[in-house]
């Protein structure tokens, strides 16, 4: 099976060649770079890697047409997506390649985020039991971002690509489409070494969330049971207001009520929890 590495990319100079150098490092077919309309004189790069990346420039759309104008420019059988600040681990390429090969739709995977030199956190934010993943799954819990995801071509071609209007969790998005039609696979072991930066889109707490509310809406449709995908996504929706109000704090409440609901909600859970567990204990003592 033919792997193509697609970078999207606009600015970020300081850290491409390092994304570049380790895309071909794991011996890919081809790296397609998608210049999504960089500000930025990125001549000096694209001179360096000459004849090595396949290198398109486009007008500013956004990184979901990027990818897409990258996976459309290769005939690899699967494509494996970069951003432009990561690096990939050595080795991943193979072993997602491997598990994509049993009959997976998409490999996602954990990744070691990094804060100035110190990593900081691995993996999705909550931990992932299982490895072969169904469309509830997906849609309770993104499996990873489109950083070192590997996709099978044809499920880019049937499920249509990257949504060009969701500028943040698209990724989510495309899995949970390719999760109504394949099974996906998540892998526990790091494959991306993820910078986190104050302008980066992965700091963007508050647009994730609003992005994500959007991208449960549209799951709904693509849902076997349309009553269970709304409850799917509500509990997807608690962890995900769960989440940034420990990032945002009291604005991010003030802005969505909803939030305030779920950690009333969490609130409830836990004392119901510690009862049980006295009741338990008491009728173990008697």
């Amino acid at each position: 099976m033919r792997v193509a590495v697609v970078i999207p990319c606009r600015n970020g100079g300081t850290f491409l060649p390092d994304a570049i150098e380790s895309a071909l490092a794991e011996g890919v077919a081809e790296v397609v770079l998608v210049d999504d309309g960089s500000s930025e004189d990125l001549s000096p790069i694209r001179a360096t890697f000459e004849g090595r990346v396949h290198w398109i420039t486009q007008p500013p759309l956004g990184v979901s047409a990027a990818r897409n104008t990258g996976w459309q420019a290769t005939d690899a059988e699967a494509v494996l997506f970069l951003d432009a600040d990561d690096r990939l681990r050595s080795g991943t390429v193979s072993r997602r390649q491997a598990m994509l090969a049993e009959g997976a739709g998409a490999v996602c995977g954990n990744a070691l985020f990094w804060d100035e030199g110190l990593a900081i956190r691995q993996g999705v934010g909550r931990s992932l039991e299982r490895t072969t993943l169904g469309f509830r799954d997906v849609v309770r819990q993104n499996p990873g971002g489109a950083s070192g995801c590997l996709v099978l071509r044809e499920a880019l071609e049937r499920c249509g690509g990257f949504d060009p209007v969701l500028q943040r969790a698209e990724d989510w998005d495309l899995i949970i489409r390719i999760a109504s039609r394949y099974p996906v696979v998540y892998d526990n072991e790091p494959g991306v070494d993820v910078r986190v930066r104050a302008d980066s889109l992965t700091a963007a707490a508050e647009g994730v969330y609003r992005s994500a509310c959007q991208v449960l809406l549209k799951a709904v449709v693509y849902a076997p049971s349309r009553r269970q995908a709304w409850l799917d996504g509500h509990i997807a929706r608690f962890h995900l207001a769960l989440d940034a109000t420990q990032r945002l704090g009291p604005r991010f409440v003030a802005q969505h009520p909803e939030a305030a609901l779920y950690q009333a909600l969490r609130v409830v859970r836990f004392v119901a929890h510690r009862v049980g567990r006295g009741r338990g204990g008491a009728c173990a003592s008697s």
